[in-house]
């Protein structure tokens, strides 16, 4: 949602439908901020549990480390440990 406001009106844009995520994204988390000295080992190692990992990217300056897991669902709940990961 979008709001703009002047001293002579206020715009607002309503979206009343999320579309659906794209099928590229499936299974994808995305870290950024990685810590230093954390790189896919330890990636690996905190978020296995959480289910199949199918590939590990780094990133590079603002580009964010990327895991895909075989799962949507996995991706999702690795999410919350992933933050011990980052800044």
């Amino acid at each position: 949602m979008r709001a703009d406001a002047s001293a002579i009106g206020t715009t607002v844009l309503q979206i009343k439908e999320i579309p659906p995520r794209p099928a590229e994204f499936d299974g994808k988390l995305c870290l950024f901020g990685v810590a230093e000295g954390v790189g896919e080992v330890q990636v690996r190692e905190a978020l296995q549990a959480f289910g199949d990992i199918v590939s590990y990217e780094a990133g590079a300056g603002a580009t964010p480390a990327t895991v895909r897991f075989s799962k949507h669902d996995a991706a999702v709940a690795a999410r919350r440990a992933a933050s011990e990961l980052t800044h």
